[in-house]
């Protein structure tokens, strides 16, 4: 469907922008439907993904992305462009409609990142913690009976940068739940 087909462009993008498997890239958008497709765009791509919410001071953004080791920050749209990061940067709105189909998706490690979500940093600095695909597996095995059947509906209401997002996001959207 259109989500397929908008992260395998984005894939394909990414990956002649250079990125691949045991890459970083940052995304910083306004919560539309691009959320999934860099979600999943990034990780066919062979990265792991770190959510920034774009209203992050410059200061916490700059050291998220160095601490993260971000090799791209992706936005969704051309005003919440930073520049001068220590990284390259790319604005991707979805619209493009070339045909991505052929960029495979990369393979996969038990022990390859997912994502990096940062703590709130309360109590100091906030520190990024790195998500492992088998960490994602294990936890989507151990909510498959609590989530019910492909029937159901997941609520989708947090915030990008944080945990709880991945469960409301790639497990139900994996699992193929509305």
């Amino acid at each position: 469907g259109e989500l397929k087909d908008k992260t395998d462009v984005l894939a394909g993008t990414l990956k002649a922008e250079g990125i691949g498997q045991g890459d970083k890239v940052a995304f910083l958008t306004k919560r539309t439907g691009l959320l999934p497709v860099f979600m999943f765009g990034i990780l066919k791509a062979g990265a792991a993904y770190v959510p920034i919410d774009p209203e992050f001071p410059r200061e916490r953004i700059l050291y998220m992305l160095t601490q993260s080791e971000v090799r791209l920050v992706l936005y969704g749209q051309q005003e919440l462009a930073l520049g001068g990061l220590p990284c390259s940067e790319l604005v991707w709105d979805g619209r493009d409609t070339e045909d991505g189909s052929g960029a495979p998706p990369a393979k996969h490690g038990a022990q390859d990142a997912a994502n990096v979500i940062f703590t709130s940093g309360t109590t100091g600095k906030p520190k990024g913690v790195v998500m492992l695909h088998k960490s994602l597996s294990n936890l989507a095995a151990h909510l498959e009976p609590l989530l019910g059947g492909t029937n159901e509906k997941i609520l989708c209401a947090s915030n990008c940068v944080f945990d709880v997002f991945t469960t409301e996001t790639i497990l139900a959207l994996g699992k193929g739940y509305p």
